[in-house]
């Protein structure tokens, strides 16, 4: 909102007949006083028609004007906040602005003609956030208050303790008269308040008022949580709770925390409960008295280094507040400390008397009562007992003892419980019920604040928010307010007080201030009119009132015939007497129009086919079970069906929650194809509407999931159709079948009888839509083309090939076939390998698969490695092999020899012939042994690690160990295994500590795991026969001439001194020296010399063949996949 001066406006509405003596202009609001963004609606009556309309906000001298566009105030005369209709009415919704407390003059202007009227901004506070804990930050914002103002803030905890925020100091005192800052030129305020460090838990108050003469002020409730759960950070807890922050004194309190990890060394964290009266001492400034802490703690533990998290629980000895206390001894002496967690203890006698007072509500509007409540432990006769209510200046004593001694409130009272009644008398404000007994140092006391406010409407509810009310219909007026249930103690109070009971009043007025309904009316009306209306409701449990007016605006109704138009509805509530005086609420206002019954009938479909289903919509203005005839022209539109609405002539039927009324009806499959009408009134008023609907032939929607399928596979039909059947057929007979039915050939006649439709396979629709499966026969059946035909007749009796909805489809028939396999081209020797075949086997419990491996003078099939002859594909039509050249070996004694194989798949009917088309190969190659090898260092100082690497071809599978590294050398031998990973790596470590200096030799041997030695392993092989050469006549005995066999050297030294370490120099002149063992080291490849041989030493027969044997296997692939 943009402003010329200082002010601001605020909006309420309604309106005043500006005019002339012939014509009454009017506005109305429908609230007259409100706060910063409250919404005001502004109706106008009786303005020219179809004209803009100006609203103009004044005081001061200062205008501004509502904005409908943007819907601001703004300073433009020009502004237009909207429209009248065409009767001269317009009804606007304008927002209360950011202005300072005070009348306004609000102005509609509609051509030359011009109604005022008046709005009050009252002042309101918010609190962000409304709950908060102990010391943390409060953000107060106020609107509405005098402008560039001062004010005070006052804070009252829930034990009646108070403090005032002194602004200039940032923080509380008890000072009433310290200032807590100053309201802008808007009348607004903001300011950040601290939780008070000592305020008790519960339910504490926030006032707000302005040092204006008019002094503007306003309340609000902040929830002071004492228990948690509150997260410290930092080297503290990560959180504590407590299981409540208010017990009675003989209970137990509960205290949750978790915390993580912290250095001991950094310093010691504890967790303290303290009283307040001790605590309060302990930290002064931000210091904390350590020692003091300590002793005082009615409760001390040490949390762990090692995160965690524990409960503690604690059970208080004397009431009062308690303070939870996290504190890190820090090595420093510096203190860390988290104090927001705290208790209040109420309860039983310690010492001295334990008191407790309760009131049963926080606000009480005038009129009613509050209950206050006492109670007093001790163990010893306490006297004076003084409860009273006090605040705004007046105090009213309830009870005061002071005779020799009681032990309980009903002792010295006579009662601890008693209805106080609020009247006008008490200002509106913050008032406190306290108990005070005792003397001295046995002195106790307890206080509870309560609000005092004037009985005020809430909330009004036309017809559940609807703008519009339907002439003769019932109208409902609801609504809620502050005061307490009628005819209850809270009301009335106890014994009853009849002239204090609660009630509200509602009278209804037009636009020309015409009273077409009061409690005046009701009065002089017949007992039968007033058993059909209600001009007074009681008050219900939430403030709720609720008026009804049956058939609202007719002739025989308590109201009499009305206008069409706009009636403004007034509520008040009344809620006692403070002498003669009467409490009552302002008037509440709120506008509806006055309409004929509106009825709209539409339906989902205008062309409806055979067979199907139809939904009518009837649309109303109308509320729940209003009744509304539907006609249906011609009933040979539909058939009766228990699943739909009846197919009568005419039928009644209610409107529900929405106005609406949902006819569902079954179309007849035989009905003649035509237009049809059907009609709906509403019966009151006898409004209608109609809509004509045509019938058209029935419908068939099919779509196959494929149109080409294996034998003994399945093809998926989905679609829709408006018949309960279809019938099914096939271009021949014994190709299809659907369920345990064969499809029967198509007669080649058009009209095809029911005995042909009973030998052929149908499918029934569920709920119009249709999903089935036709499966292809595996035996006798050709490939090749076939066709389906599908018919959705209209008559149950027979088919019209003519006439009749139909579907055709040509479907290819193929053998099963193997789709894709997928197969390492290269195997390593005595490898594994993954076989993975995709099939399309029609249907997969059809047909089983097996394999042939084919090489020079082999041919392995799968029980040869340890698998199933044959295998059937799983759900997604995949086999799958894992095939062990090691388990050939274990089986046939001999190995497959590297070499060119062909693996060739071949595809079954189960328990049948081979299905030839299917057959498919791949070509493979078996690769011979690699062996690399590296070692390092290749002189080692005694005591250093010698790491051998090792690298082989495995075709990507891990787990291969057949590999054995030897070390052999003075008075040593050490052998250990290496087990390959998926790379075909592996990496051995040998230590050196405690071996002699000397030439160390490494004997690495892959043993492709045939090797036999007496049922013993490869590794005892290796222990005994380490170096034995593949290529001598002795391996072959342990099938050990296709292992690969290398031979390595490293040189092992002393340790050097540790002396002669500085003068690194001196060893300089023996390092030619050193070369002298080295010399022979030229000489021990001389053993190495057979080691380049074994890679070249390979198992296998004449090498010629093999060049053959792979040439003639590159040849018959050819020819496969030609054939193919």
């Amino acid at each position: 909102m943009k402003r010329v001066g200082l002010i601001g406006v605020v909006m309420a509405l309604l309106l005043v007949i500006s005019a002339t003596p012939a014509m009454a202009q009017t506005i109305a609001l429908n609230k007259t006083s409100g706060s910063y963004g409250d919404w005001v609606k502004v109706s106008g009556s009786e303005f020219p028609a179809n004209e803009n309309v100006i609203l103009k906000l004044e005081k001061d001298g200062l205008e501004y004007y509502w904005d409908g566009v943007s819907s601001d105030w703004t300073n433009n005369p020009a502004a237009v906040a909207g429209r009248t209709d065409e009767n001269g009415n317009f009804s606007i919704n304008v927002k209360v602005p950011k202005e300072p407390a005070g009348t306004y003059t609000i102005t509609a202007k509609v051509g030359a003609v011009t109604v005022v009227r008046e709005f009050t901004v009252v002042p309101k506070i918010t609190l962000y956030p409304t709950e908060r804990m102990i010391k943390e930050i409060v953000l107060v914002e106020g609107y509405g208050f005098a402008a560039n103002e001062n004010f005070k803030l006052r804070f009252t905890d829930s034990a009646g303790k108070t403090w005032y925020w002194d602004r200039a100091n940032a923080q509380w005192t008890a000072d009433s008269a310290t200032v807590a800052g100053t309201t802008n030129f808007e009348g607004s305020l903001t300011v950040l308040i601290e939780v008070p460090k000592d305020a008790a838990p519960g339910t504490a108050t926030v006032y707000v008022e302005d040092l204006s003469a008019n002094k503007n002020n306003a309340t609000t409730l902040l929830e002071v949580n004492g228990k948690g759960p509150v997260y410290y950070g930092g080297n503290l807890l990560v959180w504590a709770k407590l299981s409540d922050d208010r017990i009675t004194l003989g209970e137990t309190v509960t205290l949750n925390a978790t915390w993580s990890y912290y250095n001991k060394e950094d310093g010691t964290r504890y967790v303290a409960i303290l009283k307040w009266a001790d605590y309060r001492d302990i930290i002064e400034d931000g210091f904390v008295n350590t020692a003091r802490l300590f002793d005082k703690a009615v409760l001390l533990d040490t949390l762990l280094e090692d995160g965690g998290s524990r409960t503690w629980s604690y059970t208080p000895a004397e009431p009062g507040l308690y303070i939870v206390v996290i504190f890190n001894l820090l090595r420093d002496g510096n203190v860390e400390y988290g104090d927001q967690v705290r208790f209040m203890v109420e309860g039983v006698v310690v010492g001295k008397p334990s008191v407790s007072i309760r009131v049963d509500r926080q606000i009480i509007a005038h009129g009613d009562y509050v209950r206050v409540s006492a109670s007093m432990n001790t163990d010893r006769p306490v006297t004076p007992v003084k409860v009273f209510v006090t605040g705004a200046g007046r105090t009213t004593m309830l009870c005061y003892y002071t005779g020799t001694g009681a032990y309980t409130v009903e002792e010295a009272c006579g009662n601890d419980e008693w209805w106080v009644p609020i009247g006008t008398d008490r200002p509106e404000g913050t008032y406190v019920a306290k108990i005070d007994v005792g003397a001295g140092e046995v002195r106790s006391e307890d206080a509870k604040p309560f609000i005092v406010v004037k009985p005020e409407i809430k909330t009004i509810t036309i017809n559940d928010n609807s703008l519009q009310h339907v002439f003769g219909r019932d109208l409902v007026v609801t609504g809620t307010c502050n005061l307490a249930k009628s005819g209850t103690k809270e009301d009335a109070g106890s014994p009853l007080d009849e002239s204090m009971v609660n009630y509200a009043q509602i009278e209804i007025k037009d636009l020309a201030g015409n009273v077409v309904f009061n409690w005046s009316i009701w009065d002089q009306s017949s007992d039968r009119l007033k058993t059909t209306a209600n001009a007074k409701s009681l008050i219900d449990s939430g403030g709720e009132f609720k008026f009804k007016i049956d058939n609202f605006g007719k002739s025989d109704s308590i109201t009499g015939e009305l206008d069409r138009g706009y009636y403004i509805v007034e509520v008040w509530v009344y809620s006692g007497r403070t002498g003669d005086e009467l409490i009552m609420s302002d008037k509440v206002s709120a506008t509806f129009e006055l309409v004929k019954a509106d009825v709209k009938l539409s339906a989902d479909k205008t062309t409806v086919t055979r067979g199907d289903d139809i939904t009518f919509t009837i649309s109303t203005n109308l509320k729940v079970n209003n009744p509304v005839n539907f006609t249906i022209d011609d009933t040979r539109f539909c058939v009766q069906d228990p699943n739909y609405d009846d197919c009568v002539n005419e039928r009644t039927y209610y409107t529900d929650v929405k106005g609406q009324i949902k006819i569902k009806l079954k179309v007849n499959s035989e009905a003649p194809l035509t237009e049809y009408k059907f009609k709906a009134e509403e019966l009151l008023t006898g409004v209608s509407d109609e809509i004509k609907v045509v019938v058209v032939k029935q419908a068939l929607e099919l779509t196959p999931d494929r149109t080409t399928v294996a034998r003994g596979g399945e093809i998926r039909f989905t679609g829709t159709t408006t018949v309960d059947r279809i019938y099914v057929f096939a271009s021949e007979r014994g190709v299809f079948t659907i369920g345990n039915r064969c499809v029967a050939e198509l007669p080649s006649y058009t009209k095809i009888p029911q005995s042909d439709m009973n030998n052929t396979s149908s499918v029934p629709a569920t709920e119009k839509k249709l999903d089935f499966k036709v499966e292809v026969n595996i035996r006798n059946v050709d490939t090749g083309t076939y066709y389906l035909y599908f018919f959705a007749p209209a008559n149950a009796t027979e088919i019209d090939r003519s006439a009749d909805a139909q579907a055709m489809f040509a479907i290819y028939v193929t053998d099963p076939k193997i789709v894709s396999i997928d197969i390492p081209s290269k195997i390593p020797y005595q490898g594994k390998f993954e076989v993975s075949v995709l099939t399309d086997p029609g249907k997969r419990e059809n047909v089983e698969l097996t394999f042939v491996l084919e090489g020079s003078n082999v041919k392995v099939r799968p029980g040869k490695f340890g698998l199933a002859e044959y295998s059937m594909p799983d759900a997604d039509n995949y086999v799958n092999w894992t095939v062990d050249l090691r388990r050939y070996f274990e089986n046939e004694d001999r190995a497959l020899e590297p070499g060119l194989y062909l693996f060739t798949v071949k595809m079954y009917f189960r328990g049948g012939d081979e299905i030839d088309s299917a057959r498919t190969s791949k070509l493979i190659e078996i690769v011979p042994q690699e062996l690399n090898v590296d070692i390092s260092p290749t002189t080692v100082v005694i005591g250093e690690k010698i790491q051998v690497s090792i690298s082989a071809y495995r075709g990507g599978v891990a787990g291969y160990d057949h590999i054995l590294v030897t070390m052999v050398g003075p008075n040593y031998k050490a052998t250990q295994r290496a087990t390959l990973d998926s790379e075909g790596k592996a990496t051995l470590t040998f230590e050196t500590y405690g071996l002699a200096e000397g030439t160390y030799t490494f004997w690495i041997r892959d043993t492709a795991g045939t090797c036999e030695y007496d049922n013993r392993t490869d590794l005892d092989f290796v222990e005994d026969l380490y170096d034995m050469d593949p290529a001598s006549p002795v391996a072959r005995v342990y099938k050990a001439e296709d292992d690969i066999l290398l031979k390595r050297t490293v040189q092992l030294v002393k340790e050097k001194p540790v002396t002669p370490t500085p003068t690194t120099p001196a060893p300089t002149t023996p390092a030619p020296t050193t070369p002298a063992p080295t010399t022979p080291a030229p000489t021990t490849p001389a053993p190495t010399t057979p080691a380049p041989t074994t890679p070249a030493q390979q198992p296998g027969g004449v090498p010629g063949f093999e060049a053959v044997f792979a040439i003639a296997g590159l040849l018959a692939v050819a020819y496969l996949l030609r054939r193919k």
